[in-house]
């Protein structure tokens, strides 16, 4: 089960540090999701349930053999972006993107939890400034990937 709140940014943090290319694409969209990930040297196929705070994941790895075989089926729904991470002393790790090609401009941040509580209770740090988009499909990286960016 995945547990995740998303922040629109209006920029990102200074001293983030050097961040990782990732490129995914959409093979199945709508309530339920199947995308192909490269995340840096990595490829992963990854199921999605439905939901918004918390919903199914399920994450396996795949040669890169089979993600270049499978990546021109998700033509017309991808997402390139580079991500940067930042540990709180909770223990806590923020996902930071930078949206690459059509979605430039767009800065997120995403926070997994151990449980909705403590997701319910979550603050950004003080230096963070950012809208909470969780229950907004819009920001869904799926939606991004079909749509791009609606005002």
């Amino acid at each position: 089960m995945e547990i995740e709140r998303k922040f629109k940014l209006d920029r990102l943090p200074d001293n983030l540090g050097k961040g990782v290319r990732i490129m995914q694409g959409y093979l199945i969209t709508g309530k339920n999701e199947v995308r192909l990930r490269m995340k840096g040297k990595h490829y992963l196929i990854t199921y999605k349930g439905a939901g918004m705070l918390s919903r199914r994941e399920v994450e396996i790895g795949i040669p890169k053999w089979l993600f270049k075989l499978m990546w021109p089926l998700t033509r017309g729904r991808k997402v390139e972006k580079i991500r940067y991470f930042r540990t709180l002393p909770n223990g806590l790790e923020l996902e930071f993107d930078e949206y690459l090609c059509s979605l430039k401009g767009l800065f997120t941040v995403e926070v997994e939890f151990p449980d909705e509580n403590s997701a319910n209770k979550f603050l950004l740090p003080d230096d963070i400034k950012g809208e909470d988009v969780t229950d907004n499909i819009k920001y869904k990286n799926q939606y991004l990937a079909v749509h791009g960016i609606v005002k």
